[in-house]
């Protein structure tokens, strides 16, 4: 029997994902997830005994335990194209994909959620492979996708309209696991977001738009076109950086 997602195929993955979302306490769920952790043939299974077969039971449990494997699937078709999931831990994003992508999943995910923001979730984070491609090219920023583009993420939204949902979800959750690791990785930005209203990571109202104008406007990363496009977790070093700065600065007047 699998004991973590990487040890699935891409189908089981499929079959999987949905159980996520179900209520683990539910005798018809946990049968339902044996069956496809561990397909027993009715045979055998009538002759089992109730408490052996709660043990099994016992052993799938980790589908809610552990974090879904964000590497289990990194890209799906549609429409004869390939589109190509980013890094579980946004290695290969820009800011600017970033702060589009993170303003979709909010009004996703809101109380009065904008139903159609997942699909332009999914159209600024998955995008085919970069015509003319060279891993070789020393110039190569190890990211396979095509870059981003806005309008042509807005016009690929309307087309996921008929995108299964299981895809949408499997995206979903790549989103919010790189949430994750990068909410950890660089916590002193985003606990600081949180007590106060700081120019250096979330500008009134203008979230990481904001970001990418005051710091288009230092010039640290060059001009505006050039910073949206510099990669999310530079971005963030930086910003980590200036504020261990301001903190030495405040301990010290």
């Amino acid at each position: 029997m699998p004991t973590e997602w990487q040890e699935l195929t891409e189908k089981q993955v499929y079959e999987l994902l949905p159980f996520v979302y179900a209520d683990r306490h539910n005798p018809e769920v946990r049968s339902a997830l044996l069956k496809v952790l561990f397909p027993i043939p009715k045979a055998i299974f009538r002759r089992m005994d109730a408490f052996d077969v709660f043990r099994l039971q016992e052993q799938c449990l980790w589908v809610w335990d552990k974090p879904v494997d964000q590497k289990a699937i990194g890209e799906f078709s549609f429409n004869q194209v390939q589109y190509i999931l980013p890094e579980s831990d946004f290695s290969n994003l820009t800011i600017i994909e970033y702060g589009m992508a993170d303003h979709y999943f909010r009004a996703f995910s809101r109380q009065n959620p904008d139903t159609q923001a997942i699909n332009f979730l999914v159209a600024t984070l998955c995008r085919p492979q970069a015509k003319k491609l060279n891993v070789n090219d020393p110039e190569w920023n190890g990211d396979r996708r095509e870059k981003y583009n806005s309008k042509i993420a807005e016009r690929r939204a309307q087309e996921f309209g008929p995108l299964d949902i299981l895809t949408k979800i499997i995206v979903l959750q790549r989103f919010i696991q790189g949430q994750k690791v990068i909410h950890s990785s660089y916590r002193e930005i985003f606990e600081e977001s949180k007590t106060k209203s700081s120019a250096a990571v979330q500008g009134p109202n203008l979230g990481w738009i904001g970001v990418i104008d005051d710091l288009a406007e230092t010039g640290t990363f060059g001009d505006w076109e050039k910073t949206a496009f510099t990669a999310l977790h530079t971005i963030l070093f930086h910003l980590r950086k200036k504020f261990y700065q301001r903190k030495e600065l405040e301990q010290n007047s």
